[in-house]
């Protein structure tokens, strides 16, 4: 149990500090595209929301490891009832953090798909189908939420003290078996349907295959929250009642999901970060030019990072998306330079918001 335990602790907190690089990766890439800490978006909010109940899951899941739940003595009553005062006042606050982790467990996977369908929200803003059916994802699992919190709460254990009961007296209260297969249905089949909004959206970009597989790639890591949910219900489900094995298994779903919801959204700081990755060369003149020297104020809109911009150039233009990215765009005066979606004129100033490989020409 000592090795467990010091294992779970290593793995809970590795995880933890990976999750909060990401998050803090992902808020200062939105600084680099947006000029400002001032500018954050919405999703970012709630990237800071997740980490303080992520915070409190980390912290939470070693107390029940600690403590173990009145789930250790679901076979064994009469054991339970003649604890001593210090075990059974261990196993009722260890069973209290039982439940506690769930509520927050739920929290965090539910407040990440949120996350990402404001992320598939943008990029499907300009094709009507798809616009529709993130929105029917987004109510999706907002009334799941509610749904799982509400069954766990009122229905799956009462009386509600049950769920900290000695000895045990409804075994939903100590396995939560019934509420785990409901939560869980409800979770991978939203993860399922988040997972095929970037496999309808990305076929049909105008983009080298290459970079069409490394968009399925990073938007796709979604699948991955998927294979942690049924690995965690396996081993919570298999687990011998004296095992604790399966909060390993907590531990990689909640934090699989933090990292793929932020994961897509650090290229910005990644393409500073690396060598030569701050440079974009301009399409058709062979300029260099810093594309995050541009002045914020300028912007004429707001920008996604780079594994976004080839999906946000083309659903803002729906049908005409060929014809428009093929376009060469002229202004009256000045020399443009393209740089990523913008034409950027002397002064950092933006006249036009242009498409991926267009190429910027002036006119006398």
């Amino acid at each position: 149990m000592v090795d467990f335990l010091r294992d779970l602790t290593i793995q809970t907190w590795v995880m933890y500090g990976i999750a909060v690089v990401l998050v803090f990766a992902r808020i200062e890439s939105r600084r680099i595209v947006e000029g400002s800490l001032k500018r954050l978006w919405i999703e970012e909010y709630l990237m800071l929301f997740v980490l303080v109940f992520l915070t409190a899951n980390s912290w939470t899941i070693l107390e029940v490891a600690k403590n173990g739940s009145n789930y250790v003595y679901l076979s064994t009553p009469d054991v339970a009832r003649n604890l001593g005062a210090v075990e059974r006042r261990q196993t009722i606050y260890g069973s209290k953090m039982t439940m506690v982790l769930e509520y927050l467990t739920l929290t965090i996977l539910w407040t990440v798909k949120i996350t990402l369908c404001l992320m598939f929200y943008r990029l499907t803003n300009g094709l009507p189908a798809l616009h529709k059916l993130v929105k029917l994802v987004a109510v999706f699992c907002v009334v799941a939420y509610l749904l799982i919190i509400i069954l766990f709460t009122t229905k799956w254990c009462r009386p509600f003290e049950g769920y900290w009961a000695l000895p045990v007296q409804q075994d939903q209260c100590a396995t939560y078996y019934h509420h785990l297969i409901f939560a869980t249905a409800w979770n991978i089949s939203a993860d399922v349907m988040l997972l095929t909004i970037p496999f309808r959206i990305i076929p049909g970009l105008q983009l080298p295959m290459r970079r069409k597989v490394l968009l399925l790639c990073v938007l796709g890591l979604g699948v991955f929250n998927i294979l942690a949910a049924i690995l965690n219900r396996y081993y919570n489900f298999s687990a011998h009642p004296d095992s604790v094995e399966f909060l390993k298994w907590y531990v990689g779903e909640f934090g699989t999901a933090v990292y793929v919801v932020n994961v897509p959204a650090c290229w910005p700081l990644l393409r500073k970060i690396l060598p030569g990755g701050a440079d974009t060369r301009a399409h058709s003149s062979n300029t260099q030019f810093n594309s995050y020297q541009m002045h914020p104020s300028a912007l004429t809109r707001r920008v996604l990072s780079e594994s976004e911009e080839d999906l946000t150039s083309v659903v803002h233009h729906g049908k005409d998306v060929d014809d428009w990215s093929r376009r060469s765009t002229h202004v009256s005066r000045g020399t443009p330079v393209s740089i990523d979606d913008h034409t950027i004129m002397p002064g950092n100033a933006i006249i036009k918001t242009v498409g991926v490989q267009q190429h910027a020409t002036s006119r006398e």
